[in-house]
């Protein structure tokens, strides 16, 4: 006997949030799912679009930097960028990309560690399974009021 398309979903164990179906509408070929907000790709590429034209417009209406002269910059005031650069090799490397503490990265806005403690968590609360489905949905929850506020943007 074949599963319609309602019990196929409905066997999908996803940590994500998928839309309930409808079994009552729902038939052999047509599946009802519940309707749930989000943001859609295509409008955050326009806004980033958007914002990148806009910019790009000021700089070359407002033109910032021209006429200024850094003939008399004191170099020795970049001593600590260039000691960070001097110093950096592939031990350095791995071991910059491994983060202290997923807030210090966060505050110092180290995107590559945050990244990297993103995936490892994802893959752990993965392997739990249904025991990381309350931490899993506070998550959702937090990152549907954030992405609100970065619409109202």
């Amino acid at each position: 006997m074949e599963l319609g398309y309602c019990e196929e979903f409905s066997k999908l164990d996803i940590i994500l949030q998928t839309p309930k179906p409808y079994r009552e509408l729902s038939t052999k070929k047509v599946l009802v799912l519940e309707y749930i907000e989000g943001v859609s790709l295509s409008k955050l590429i326009n806004k980033k679009i958007n914002s990148l034209l806009i910019g790009m417009f000021w700089v070359n209406t407002l033109q910032p930097g021209v006429g200024l002269k850094l003939g008399n910059v004191d170099v020795s005031t970049a001593t600590e960028v260039v000691e960070k650069t001097v110093g950096f090799s592939s031990q350095n490397f791995i071991e910059h990309i491994i983060p202290k503490s997923i807030v210090e990265a966060m505050a110092t806005n180290e995107i590559l560690q945050i990244v990297i403690f993103s995936i490892f968590f994802g893959l752990a609360a993965a392997s739990i399974g249904n025991h990381a489905k309350p931490v899993v949905n506070a998550l959702d929850k937090t990152s549907h009021i954030i992405l609100k506020m970065i619409n109202s943007i």
